[in-house]
């Protein structure tokens, strides 16, 4: 089997796992669910392999492992920032009542 064959699937595949994980983050911005240890090291084993992807120079692991050190390094960033993205409060005013309507007087002759 040619191995760049399998370096490229490989490379799709790591990539694939956590595309999951970051639709979630995308859509509840809540990161509580991932530790910032297991970020952490996600991000400093990625960046490892992507200086060694770059030293022998394998184009699909330097995209592949540029593409989730990032996103593991911007969720780690997120967890130590600790900053829950909040939905605006908004105060509502009492409504104002429209004066009552005076009944119609049968027109005078």
């Amino acid at each position: 089997m040619n191995v760049d064959w399998l370096t490229m699937v490989g490379a799709g595949l790591l990539v694939a796992s956590t595309l999951p994980q970051a639709w979630k983050l995308l859509r509840t911005r809540d990161a509580s669910s991932f530790s910032l240890g297991f970020c952490s090291l996600n991000a400093i084993g990625l960046s490892l392999f992507l200086w060694r992807s770059i030293q022998i120079q394998e184009v699909a692991f330097i995209i592949t492992n540029g593409v989730t050190t990032a996103f593991w390094a911007g969720l780690m960033v997120f967890k130590l920032l600790d900053r829950p993205v909040k939905a605006p409060e908004v105060t509502l005013r009492p409504a104002v009542k429209a004066p009552a309507e005076q009944p119609l007087s049968p027109p005078s002759r």
